[in-house]
């Protein structure tokens, strides 16, 4: 059983300064601004009067399972403040991690937005992205980083072990849409062919997406929340970007719900297309390998799924998982069909 202390607003000033991060000036002269944040964790926005702003993350549940991944995430910023690399602009300043209380403590990204708010995302923006991807990508396993390696889950759904798992444990929403998964054959073949071919070598993000990128005026960009953080394929983080791109524009559409999805070709949309293949050819031309252009294309069908449950989380989404699955089993089982998205040419 853990300690309880949890932080709010009469408490947070006082605790910054118990840790050392703060003048006792800075701790008199008080909290200019403070916001919080409910989720999966506690986060609360704290702006001081004077001196350092701070960002700071408590894990209130006893789960082991959250535990562990709270953990992580403080360890991946510990070794990144003590390695610095090309990475480290790009990611929050490390302060503090108080394990009796699962308290994380970051520079607080001060007048940011992440990409998923922005209405227009430049070539420019997606760019950068690649270019602190393939920073991120850098480190491989010879690193000390005690991370195991991991599948996602996602790519495990044609095992009966997992299936029963994840209906034990699911809201009915998601019930619902795993039982839409499960009846569709291919699809869970073509997910399992994607894991075999699972490669991890590399030091991954783990849960790439649009929400844990943050763009400041003042900052430049900022990956966050590295609770997944763990040795995996880069091209999994990779594909995070490019499913981004592809919800933004027509998961996130009111217009598309009830629309024929793979009959009008959407992802020929020129936002779509041109976006993702600047972000490619950035990627690959500063990486150290060479990659499967198919294997990333059914990684980013895999997540488009994996984009759906976090939709129904909150809401039954079943109309629009009916247009998406197809879509997504599509870019799975045929990939090549869909490498267009990589190439400026075609």
């Amino acid at each position: 059983m853990y300690v309880k202390m949890f932080l709010s607003a009469t408490n947070i000033g006082f605790y910054i300064f118990e840790r050392g991060l703060t003048s006792f000036e800075a701790y008199q002269a008080g909290v200019v601004h403070y916001d919080e944040s409910h989720g999966r964790n506690f986060g609360l926005q704290v702006e001081m009067k004077t001196g350092a702003s701070f960002f700071v993350k408590q894990c209130k549940s006893n789960d082991l399972e959250n535990r562990r991944t709270f953990e992580k995430e403080a360890i991946f910023y510990d070794f990144m403040s003590n390695h610095p690399s090309h990475l480290t602009p790009s990611i929050p300043t490390f302060y503090d991690y108080d394990a009796r209380y699962a308290i994380l403590v970051l520079e607080l990204v001060l007048k940011a937005q992440n990409l998923y708010k922005i209405a227009s995302i430049s070539e420019q923006i997606i760019r950068q992205v690649a270019q602190v991807l393939a920073a991120l990508h850098t480190f491989k396993k010879k690193e000390l980083l005690p991370f195991s390696d991991h599948v996602p889950t996602l790519l495990t759904l044609h095992d009966t072990h997992t299936q029963r798992w994840l209906l034990s444990k699911n809201n009915t929403n998601h019930q619902a849409l795993l039982k839409m998964l499960f009846s569709r054959k291919v699809l869970l073949e073509g997910l399992g062919h994607l894991a075999k071919n699972w490669r991890s070598e590399r030091l991954c993000h783990g849960d790439l997406k649009f929400e844990n990128i943050l763009i400041s005026t003042s900052q430049g960009l900022r990956l966050i929340d590295w609770e997944e953080a763990g040795w995996g394929d880069s091209l999994w983080d990779a594909a995070g970007v490019i499913q981004s791109l592809i919800s933004k524009e027509l998961m996130e559409s009111p217009q598309l719900i009830f629309s024929p999805f793979v009959a009008s070709e959407p992802l020929k949309s020129p936002n779509i297309r041109q976006n993702s293949a600047s972000f490619w050819s950035t990627y690959t031309s500063l990486m150290d390998d060479t990659f499967a252009e198919e294997q990333v294309i059914g990684y980013v069908g895999a997540r488009m799924i994996g984009r759906l449950f976090e939709y129904s989380s909150a809401t039954d989404i079943s109309a629009r998982a009916r247009e998406m699955i197809p879509l997504a089993e599509k870019m799975i089982t045929e990939p090549h069909k869909y490498t267009y998205l990589l190439k400026n040419n075609e």
